[in-house]
């Protein structure tokens, strides 16, 4: 690993190759486990927050419709899911896309947990509204920027990796 001949971030795969097939059925229904049950406490997470908020903001008069309902959205917000996966998009691009947008997204949503005005007064706490799209600023204000680089030469728009080997190209290709 130190010559860089094998990369160091597939070194758990080079252990379980010596294995028996066994160790690799495990890993695989492990590995399955651990993901589904990621994703099935957000879906549970989701579904409680649109039912108890249904209920509050009155959209709803019983507590059970509120929950059928939830779980009808939910459901359908699986299907954009399902289409993304059956396109095979390479994960760790949408990883990479999805630590874009928190690193856009944590100033101004630790911004918007401020409850009272600072700097003697002078500056009100921000609101909801101001953390989203402070969120959508910053967005696109790196969108932007790479464009600008493009345009001016600055960059070509690929992405290489240590070995020169052209690993991305195209407008995202600059959050690699």
């Amino acid at each position: 690993y130190e010559s860089y001949q094998k990369m160091p971030y597939l070194s758990f795969f080079d252990l379980l190759e010596r294995l028996p097939v066994a160790w690799h059925i495990l890993v695989l229904v492990l590995v399955t486990s651990l993901a589904a049950s990621s994703i099935d406490t957000l879906q549970n997470a989701l579904a409680s927050v649109f039912s108890k908020d249904m209920v509050a903001f009155g959209a709803v008069r019983e507590k059970n419709m509120g929950k059928w309902i939830a779980r009808v959205i939910i459901v359908v917000l699986n299907i954009p899911a399902i289409i993304v996966a059956a396109k095979q998009f390479s994960v760790l691009s949408l990883f990479l896309v999805a630590d874009l947008v928190c690193a856009t997204a944590v100033l101004p949503v630790f911004l918007g947990l401020i409850t009272e005005p600072f700097l003697f007064g002078m500056i009100p706490p921000p609101t909801e509204v101001g953390a989203v799209l402070g969120t959508v600023c910053g967005f696109a204000t790196v969108l932007i920027y790479g464009a600008v680089r493009q345009k001016l030469g600055i960059w070509d728009g690929k992405v290489t990796n240590w070995a020169g080997e052209v690993v991305a190209e195209g407008t995202w290709s600059y959050f690699w």
